[in-house]
Parts: C-alpha cells; sequence; structure tokens
C-alpha cells in the first residue's frame, strides 16, 4: 500500500482533494502509454514503433515519478508533448488509430496541466502547449488538412476552460468541509473543556467537604468529636497535604480503598459485613479509577454523617456484588430524615452527583425515628469503542461522499456541455450522430440531477434506464465518426461516461456500476468483432483504442472516489488525534484555572489553623480554636457552593469573596450554571465584582448574582451607599449599554449583560 502523506492542519479535506487528483490524473497519464504503444503496434509504423515505444515508456515513468512528489510537473508536460508530436509524425494517416490515441494524451496533458498549475501558469501552460503542437502539426504534416489542428485547439480550449471553471466548485466543497470540521472541533473542545474543568471543580469541592470542613466542623462542634486529640491530630495530618495540593493546583486523589475510606475514626462504631476484604480487591480492581474514588468517598461520607447525624452507636456498612460491579448499603437505626435530598447541598453533590458522573446510582430509604438505609452502586469500567472515533469516522464518509457527488456533477456538465462546443467548433453544420449522444447523455444526467439532487440515491427504474443508456451513448458516440471511417479526429470517447459516473457515485452499492460496465464491455467486443469481419482487424484496434479512454476515465474516477475515501478518512483520523492534544492541553489549563479560586480565596488560614492543631500548638478542645475552626468552615462552605460550571468565573469570585471577608463586607454570590463566555468576559466581570467589594464600606452588604436568561447571561449587583452607586454609574460609563444601573432608595441594582 502507498504511504499517504497526510496534509497541512486547517485544510485537510481540501488537501485531500488536491492529493487524490493529481494522483488521478498521473496514473491515468501513466497507464495511457500503454493504450498509444498498442494503437502504435496495430498502425506498425515503421520505422519509428520502436522510438514511439521508448518515448512513451519514457513518460510513464516520468508521470510515475511525479506521483511520488520526487519530480514537478513540468517534465511530465515536456515528456508527453514530445511523444505526441513524434505519434503525429509517424501515423500513416489523419484517421489511423495511432492519432486517435495520441490526441487523448494530449488532451488528458493539458487538463492536466489547467488543475495543477497555480494562477496564472494554469492558463498560459495549456494555451501555450496546445499552440505549439497545432502550429507543428502544421508544419510537419504539411499534407494533412488542418482540420486535426484546429480540431485539437477546440477541443483543448474547451476542456482547460471546464477544468479551470469546475474544479474550483469542488475545492470550494472541501474548504466549506474544512471550515464546518474546524467549526465542530472548536465547538466540542469548548464542550470538553468546560466538561472537564467543571467535572474537576466539582470533585474538588466534594473532597474538600469531606475532608477540611468536615473536620473544622468537628472540631467548632467540640464534645465527643474531639474527645481523642491524637485521632483529630491524625485527620488534620492528612487535611494539611489535601489543602497543600489544592493549593498547588493538582489533583487531589485520596487513594483510598472502600474499606480505608468506613474504617477511619469518626465517632462512631462501624461494623462490615458481606464481601471479605481479598473479595472487596478484586471487585474494585474492576472498576475504573474514578469510580473507585466515588464509591470510597461516598461510603465514607455516609459513615461520617451517620455519626454526625444520626445519633446511633453503631452503622453498618454491608458490601456484595451488583451484577460485575459492587453494591455498598450503609445503615443505622438512628433518628432518620425525610429521605428528601436538598439540590446543591448535603448528599445531592457529596454522594448522589458523584456516583452519578462515574455511571453509580444511589438509592435513599429513610424516615424520621425510623433510622436510615442508603444504597450505592457502581458498575465496572467501560470498555465501548471510543465515541469521537466513531464521529469522526461517520463523518469523514459524509464529506467523502458530498466530494463525490459534487464532483460527479460538475464533471456531468462539463463533459456534456464541452462536447457540444466540440462538436460544434469541429464540425460546423453538420449534424452527426454525436449531437444525439450528447442530448441523450445530457437528458439523463439532468433526470438525475432532478430526482437526486437532495442527496437522495437512484432509484432502480432510473439506473435501468441509465444502465442501458450506456451503450446506447458508445454507439451513437461511433456512429458519429462512421465507425471509425470517417473523421476519426474528432470521436468524442467521453461523452456518455457522465452516465457510468453516476452509477458509482449515487447508488449504496456498486452492483449497478458493475451492470453498466458489464453492459458497456460487452457491447465494445460485439462491435469490435462484427467491424473486424467486415473490414480489418485495424479497424477493431480502433474500436478498442475508442474505448479506451471512457474505461480509462471510469476507472481513474473509481480510483479518485475511494482515495478520497482514503486520504479524507485518515486526515479525519489524524485530526481527531491533534484535536485530542490540543483538548488535552486545553483541559489542562482550564483545571488549573478552575483550582485557582483556591490560592485567590486565600484559605492559607484554613491550613494553618489544621497544622497547628496537627502540630499541638493549638489544642482544638478550646473555645477560642473551636471558633476559629467555626469561621472557617461557614468560609469553605461559601466557597464550595460556587458553581463548578463556572470555572472561568469562580476565582474571580473566590477573590472577591477573600477580599470581602478581610474587609469586613457581608458577600453573597448565588451563581446557576452558567459561565463567562470566554477570558476576557471573566476579567471585565471579576474586576467589576472587585470593585464593587472594595466600594463596600465595613459592616455592609453586597449580593452578586451570575445567571443565564433567555436574551444572554447576566450578571447582577446589588448593594447600598452613595459610594457603591458612584462606582456603578463609573461601570456604566466604561462599558456603555451592557450595563444597566437601578436606584431604589438607597439601594442600587447593576446588571450588567454580554
Amino acid at each position: 500500500m502507498t504511504p499517504v502523506t497526510l496534509p497541512p492542519a486547517g485544510t485537510w479535506t481540501s488537501a485531500s482533494l488536491d492529493i487524490s487528483l493529481r494522483r488521478s490524473f498521473l496514473l491515468g497519464t501513466a497507464a495511457w502509454q500503454l493504450v498509444v504503444i498498442l494503437a502504435a503496434a496495430a498502425d506498425h509504423p515503421q520505422p519509428w514503433l520502436p522510438v514511439l515505444v521508448a518515448a512513451h515508456l519514457v513518460t510513464a515513468a516520468v508521470a510515475l515519478a511525479a506521483l511520488s512528489r520526487r519530480w514537478l510537473l513540468g517534465p511530465v508536460v515536456v515528456a508527453a508533448e514530445t511523444a505526441f508530436l513524434l505519434d503525429c509524425l509517424a501515423a500513416p494517416s489523419i484517421d489511423s488509430t495511432l492519432v486517435l490515441a495520441a490526441c487523448w494524451l494530449g488532451d488528458l496533458l493539458n487538463v492536466l496541466s489547467a488543475a495543477f498549475w497555480r494562477g496564472r501558469a494554469s492558463w498560459i501552460v495549456p494555451i501555450l502547449g496546445v499552440t505549439t503542437v497545432a502550429l507543428a502539426l502544421v508544419v510537419l504534416r504539411s499534407g494533412w488538412p488542418v482540420t486535426l489542428s484546429a480540431s485539437f485547439v477546440v477541443t483543448t480550449l474547451a476542456m482547460v476552460a471546464a477544468t479551470r471553471l469546475g474544479l474550483p466548485q469542488v475545492r470550494r466543497l472541501a474548504e466549506w468541509a474544512d471550515h464546518e470540521a474546524e467549526r465542530a472541533e472548536a465547538d466540542r473542545q469548548a464542550v470538553l473543556v468546560a466538561t472537564t474543568a467543571a467535572r474537576e471543580a466539582a470533585e474538588d469541592a466534594r473532597v474538600l467537604h469531606d475532608t477540611v470542613i468536615n473536620t473544622l466542623g468537628a472540631i467548632a462542634n467540640g464534645g465527643a468529636a474531639v474527645r481523642d486529640v491524637a485521632a483529630v491530630r491524625e485527620r488534620c495530618r492528612r487535611d494539611v497535604a489535601t489543602m497543600t495540593g489544592l493549593l498547588a493546583g493538582r489533583a487531589v486523589a485520596t487513594g483510598t480503598s472502600l474499606a480505608e475510606a468506613v474504617a477511619r475514626p469518626v465517632g462512631i462504631r462501624v461494623r462490615r459485613t458481606g464481601l471479605d476484604d481479598a473479595e472487596l480487591r478484586r471487585h474494585e480492581a474492576l472498576l475504573s479509577i474514578e469510580a473507585g474514588r466515588a464509591l470510597a468517598a461516598s461510603a465514607g461520607e455516609l459513615v461520617l454523617n451517620a455519626a454526625k447525624h444520626s445519633g446511633a452507636d453503631e452503622v453498618v456498612v454491608d458490601v456484595g456484588q451488583d451484577g460485575a460491579g459492587l453494591r455498598v448499603t450503609v445503615s443505622d437505626d438512628g433518628v432518620g430524615f425525610s429521605g428528601v435530598v436538598i439540590a446543591g447541598r448535603g448528599l445531592a453533590e457529596s454522594v448522589v452527583a458523584r456516583l452519578e458522573a462515574v455511571g453509580g446510582g444511589v438509592r435513599i430509604r429513610s424516615r424520621p425515628g425510623e433510622g436510615t438505609r442508603i444504597e450505592l452502586t457502581c458498575g465496572p469500567a467501560a470498555t465501548s469503542p471510543e465515541p469521537e472515533t466513531e464521529r469522526d469516522r461517520d463523518d469523514a464518509a459524509t464529506v467523502a461522499a458530498r466530494i463525490r457527488r459534487r464532483a460527479c456533477w460538475i464533471l456531468a456538465a462539463a463533459t456534456v456541455g464541452v462536447g457540444f462546443v466540440i462538436e460544434a467548433g469541429n464540425r460546423p453544420g453538420r449534424l452527426t450522430a454525436t449531437y444525439g449522444m450528447l442530448v441523450l447523455t445530457g437528458a439523463l444526467v439532468a433526470l438525475a440531477w432532478r430526482v437526486c439532487r437532495d442527496g437522495r440515491l437512484l432509484p432502480r427504474w432510473l439506473t435501468a434506464l441509465i444502465v442501458l443508456g450506456v451503450p446506447c451513448g458508445f454507439l451513437l458516440a461511433l456512429a458519429g465518426v462512421g465507425f471509425g471511417t470517417d473523421d476519426v479526429s474528432s470521436y468524442q470517447a467521453i461523452g456518455f461516461v457522465p452516465l457510468l459516473m453516476l452509477l458509482h457515485a449515487l447508488t449504496p452499492r456498486r452492483r449497478a456500476l458493475t451492470a453498466g460496465s458489464i453492459v458497456f464491455g460487452v457491447t465494445v467486443a460485439a462491435t469490435a468483432v462484427v467491424l473486424g469481419l467486415r473490414h480489418t482487424g485495424a479497424t477493431a484496434v480502433l474500436v478498442l483504442v475508442a474505448a479506451a479512454p471512457a474505461a480509462g476515465l471510469v476507472a481513474a474516477w473509481v480510483g479518485f472516489s475511494r482515495l478520497v475515501e482514503r486520504l479524507v478518512a485518515t486526515s479525519y483520523a489524524a485530526r481527531h488525534e491533534a484535536f485530542r492534544a490540543r483538548a488535552e492541553t486545553a483541559e489542562r489549563q482550564a483545571v488549573l484555572a478552575a483550582r485557582a479560586r483556591w490560592r485567590r480565596a486565600e484559605v492559607h488560614s484554613s491550613r494553618e489553623l489544621l497544622d497547628g492543631v496537627e502540630t499541638g500548638r493549638l489544642d482544638p478542645r478550646a473555645a477560642d480554636v473551636q471558633a476559629a475552626c467555626a469561621e472557617e468552615e461557614a468560609y469553605l462552605r461559601q466557597l464550595i457552593l460556587l458553581s463548578p460550571e463556572a470555572y472561568r468565573m469562580n476565582a474571580w469570585l473566590a477573590r472577591a469573596l477573600a477580599e470581602a471577608r478581610s474587609g469586613a463586607v457581608r458577600l453573597v454570590v448565588r451563581t446557576g450554571e452558567v459561565d463567562a463566555p470566554d477570558d476576557v468576559v471573566a476579567r471585565m466581570l471579576g474586576t467589576t465584582v472587585l470593585d464593587a467589594v472594595r466600594a463596600m464600606p465595613p459592616d455592609s452588604d453586597l449580593v452578586v448574582g451570575l445567571f443565564g436568561t433567555r436574551s444572554g447571561p447576566r450578571c447582577t449587583l446589588v448593594g447600598a451607599g452613595a459610594c457603591f452607586h458612584s462606582r456603578a454609574q463609573g461601570w456604566q460609563e466604561r462599558l456603555d449599554s451592557r450595563v444597566a444601573v437601578e436606584r431604589c432608595g438607597d439601594q442600587s441594582l447593576v446588571e450588567i449583560a454580554w
């Protein structure tokens, strides 16, 4: 298999199309040399035959070298033009098979030049080439009528014009596909980044809740929770490590197994039943890392809640199998509760949301006075194929199909239109059977366009008509040149080929093309036999050469289609890898940005408080220490209530909470699941919120809201005082129409839209 050179990023489909076209044309050029050699052998142009064979073999070799990109197209043009002139010099007559084959070599060469030379050269090179050849024929074969030169000029100019006008249409489709793919990838990356950042931010908040906040709350409550000072210091030691990791921007992986999580000393007796340690480890190994962590943390949180709220002496943790996964049931016979979970708080975040994020489930059974029973389930790690890879494969197939259909319509229209121009230019005033072939092909192409232009496939009745139209078109084209006896150089060999291309591009299976090809082949063979018997063997060879351009073009079309599919698929696979690399980088940056809120919130005081308890500098039983822990707990609980979806804004809001705390301002932040659309807007809103906090006097209230509305996201600020109102008017002047300020008594309401 020939290695595929990947196109540059951002032009995947466009470059794939150009590579496919280049390969198809160059392979066609190399293969056609064998047809010309066959035609030369049939005409016996002695003593020219060895020279012609050598010239065309050299041309084939040069085309194959250009195929591997070792050579440019210039040498191919020079070699093919030279071989063409030698063919015309060696041909016994203007109506010989060699002239017919050579003319099609010249046409193919000029179309190749028009397709792949850049800028003005795409017109100048083929026009200069055809003019040079035409003049050379007039000078070197003065005995021949000038109709051959004129026919060659008209045919080439028409094909070059069609190529230069039609090819950009296909390239525009490829550019559109690149644009759409890039836009879709940008959207997918944005969603992936936001999802990852929100997931990590939510997990960080849960870890903080399960460790630091619970420890601070236990110390603040005093009583039995701080009776075992050694146990309290051990918990503080672990929590200091947790805080250090969060402040450093690292993911805090507890690495705790389910058995360890439920066995931690929390002030209540824990009795575990069900699977033993060995069986539990085997089943935990089947879970993903995220699922195992979520299950252990959720179970540990339920045990801690039982210790804090149930009033029971014992909690039972039963661990069993749930299919291929695990089922953990935590129950107690304590005071119980209503069983209602409040969204965004307590069990909803630390247990329910945590399990659901990894595909697990939670069932809660509890009534006041009847104890609590909570069942956790979590399955093994999934092994399904990556959905993005499947999507890329589908997208690549869709893009390749669109390119194939667009190229088919353009080539069909160009072939029929150019055919009329060539016939009218070469044989003006003559009504030939060639027009019948062009009318038949044009009518069937137009009918197929009307039926299939919206992406539908060919119906069976139209497929049958097109299959029957292929041999009819071939016979009409041959009849146009007297079946090889009249003006053979004007034979139009590919006028009916669009019918075969339609069978390939507009049918789900290749049976239709196979049927059309078989009918075409049988017609060619039968015609060659009949004419060979009625005339000469050279006439039979002429029929075969006349059919060769059609067969070659169909083969090139099929090869082009397959190569487009392969290159687009390869490009999409490479695009996906590049997308994953960019997305991973963006995810890491987003997660770091989300974790920046812990640094900006200035939670160092919480870590220092825990460090003091751990090292013995502070006594957890002292009233001032318990009061400090209560204050830190309340502050941290406010921080973890910041929506994980708003990862861009959270760092700014955390900074605002920290400044409000140090300035004795009572700041309340209320956020929905909405974030600033980008870092620029986040900075604008964040600096505005900080400015509002700094404008508030001590012992004042400020409310900040971040919500989504039908007309777009909104940020609202409500505060009192002349200073705040003055600042709000300054924001209105700076941000113009995006800020609305309303005054109601001493209160000012500011609304910022973007």
